[in-house]
């Protein structure tokens, strides 16, 4: 992950990844789709540290959703960042519709997330 110096800089870090950067400012097709992309990718793939009792290895909706809503305030506040999770529903692949399918999936699969 190639790193920048951040230009918003109120009160975030000093360096940021590249992408935070070049996602921030005025909101675009190719800004909104790509964040789509990065974001579901790393949605899909987030787990938690070690599985619960049950042996589920993923966050509950709730709180997998709670996460997401933190990650997109701080990105607004020390990135610059307009984009919200609005921007990503209502289109073919949106996170959105990504996140509802596989939270169904996997409450079938995991009856700890039902």
């Amino acid at each position: 992950m190639e790193l920048v110096n951040n230009p918003i800089r109120s009160g975030g870090p000093r360096q940021v990844a590249k992408i935070l950067v070049a996602l921030s400012g005025t909101i675009t097709d190719g800004k909104r789709h790509l964040a789509n992309k990065t974001i579901t990718h790393w949605q899909t793939d987030l787990k938690k540290e070690k599985p619960d009792e049950n042996g589920c290895p993923y966050f509950a909706p709730a709180s997998q959703n709670q996460k997401l809503r933190s990650f997109f305030s701080a990105l607004n506040k020390f990135h610059g960042w307009h984009l919200k999770l609005d921007h990503l529903k209502g289109f073919d692949g949106s996170l959105a519709g990504q996140l509802s399918t596989l939270y169904k999936e996997r409450s079938e699969k995991y009856v700890s997330l039902a």
